[in-house]
């Protein structure tokens, strides 16, 4: 009996850590700057927050044990099709795990934006993360304009987007 009522405690134990790592939709204050970083994606090629280029650069941190986090890649990759070009760029960073969980993630859901691999969460430390997925919307002076944390469907990635442009015309007048 004992035994049974430590498993049951540890798979308890274990849902609500899924719960508390994988946040519900929400939004908070971010950082005002983005820190540089230098990323491997999985064939071995370095990418930079310098080398992504944009008027909006949405930086999405994920990993592959967060169900929301496999969920809104489809999601991600439709809004990415549909914006990609000089206003706008998407770069996911997985934190924390192999470059053959990566690699899996990208073949599966025929991702096509950068997939970046952050396996010391130094990158994910330096940005705040506390929960995933975390989003991060910045422009081309590495400002910080949205964070979000929480899954994001193509329609609120739309909304983001065209909050920030309006913002963004605005101050540019």
């Amino acid at each position: 009996m004992p035994d049974r009522l430590l498993t049951v405690l540890f798979f308890i134990t274990l849902a609500a850590m899924a719960m508390i790592g994988c946040k519900g939709e929400k939004q908070q204050p971010g950082l005002e700057f983005a820190p540089e970083f230098a990323l491997m994606d999985p064939d071995s090629v370095l990418h930079t927050l310098e080398m992504i280029k944009g008027d909006i650069i949405m930086l999405h941190f994920w990993a592959d044990w967060c169900p929301h986090c496999r969920q809104e890649f489809s999601e991600l990759q439709a809004a990415y099709d549909s914006l990609k070009g000089p206003e706008f760029n998407l770069a996911a960073i997985n934190s924390g795990q192999t470059r053959e969980i990566v690699q899996g993630i990208r073949n599966a859901y025929n991702l096509t934006f950068p997939m970046l691999m952050d396996p010391d969460k130094k990158v994910t430390g330096r940005y705040h993360v506390t929960g995933l997925p975390t989003t991060f919307f910045i422009d081309r002076d590495r400002q910080v304009l949205r964070q979000h944390i929480g899954w994001l469907k193509r329609e609120n990635v739309f909304d983001l987007y065209r909050q920030i442009r309006t913002g963004l015309a605005k101050t540019l007048r």
